[in-house]
């Protein structure tokens, strides 16, 4: 997204180096600068704690299905330069489905996301949302 925020889209940089090297792959030269300009990386770390009884197995699905809300709000997620992980840990004894728990898990994974991203100050020189408004 480009415009009043500030802020340009690393989906649309993508797209564009991929135009800008499909345009110029017989010069070696554009290849290699259109190379360098493409490398964006966002690694994204979160942990979902619950208090669902749940086995490992379990906790590695509901981790799985959190990565939804990573999808909702991050654009682009899981390129193969970033280091995205979300980590489940189960902290209580009450009984619930592991799939509802993995719905819920989604859901708030995306809600701490916008959250963390509408409070962020800014940082290293570069705005905020928080900056922009």
């Amino acid at each position: 997204m480009t415009g009043k925020t500030g802020f340009r889209s690393t989906e649309d940089i993508f797209v564009a180096g991929y135009e800008a090297q499909a345009a110029t792959a017989r010069d070696a030269e554009a290849d290699a600068l259109a190379a360098d300009s493409q490398v964006v990386t966002n690694t994204t770390i979160a942990a979902v704690i619950t208090n669902a009884k749940l086995p490992k197995a379990r906790l590695c699905k509901v981790a799985s299905m959190a990565h939804d809300g990573f999808a909702r709000t991050i654009r682009p997620v899981h390129t193969s330069m970033d280091g995205d992980s979300i980590y489940a840990l189960s902290v209580g004894d009450v009984v619930a489905d592991s799939d509802t728990v993995g719905v819920l898990a989604a859901k708030v994974m995306e809600q701490a996301i916008l959250v963390a991203a509408r409070n962020a100050e800014p940082a290293y020189g570069l705005p905020s949302v928080k900056s922009l408004s």
